[in-house]
């Protein structure tokens, strides 16, 4: 009987693994930034996170007081948010709100927050997105630097950037 209790053990803990090794790989390739957050501090950055905040890597977020990386100007909101999620007065939706990268510069992401089990205590995971606003500031602003820098070319230039653009069309009209 022991040893039908132990191999059902070694079954269960090969699948908890299992469990946990998914979940970390369907965390690490999430195009969207993941936080998790215990005690006020971030516990847990996955490498989307890392990159929409400016961080080098995971070691310079983790361990950071969350509301650092909130907007001075959203952080009552947010932390009274965090707290009703905690209480579970919170359901999970999407919000607008900034958050600061290391930069300094303000982004507009979409937030959603909600508890999440974790053996050393209550803990919450955090996922950001960039907003629709974002992107479509950042193609404008790309858009707009692109015309100025086509504005300044000479006619011979623009013929050639003209020729470029023409050749690259056909060639992906072409393309099986």
């Amino acid at each position: 009987m022991s040893e039908h209790r132990s191999d059902g053990r070694r079954r269960s803990d090969e699948a908890l693994r299992q469990s946990e090794d998914r979940y970390r790989r369907l965390v690490d390739l999430s195009p969207d930034a993941v936080f998790i957050v215990q005690a006020g501090r971030v516990l847990l950055v996955n490498p989307a996170g890392v990159r929409l905040i400016g961080a080098r890597d995971a070691s310079e977020v983790v361990g950071k007081p969350v509301f650092e990386l909130i907007h001075p100007d959203d952080r009552e909101t947010v932390l009274g948010r965090i707290d009703e999620v905690f209480s579970g007065e919170r359901p999970t939706i999407f919000q607008e709100r900034r958050y600061t990268r290391f930069d300094g510069k303000i982004i507009d992401v979409e937030v959603a927050s909600t508890l999440y089990p974790d053996p050393g205590g209550p803990a919450i995971q955090i996922i950001l997105n960039l907003t629709d606003m974002w992107f479509i500031g950042h193609i404008s602003t790309t858009a707009l630097a692109a015309v100025a820098a086509v504005a300044t070319l000479t006619s011979w230039q623009a013929a050639l950037l003209a020729t470029i653009v023409a050749t690259m069309s056909w060639m992906r009209s072409t393309a099986p």
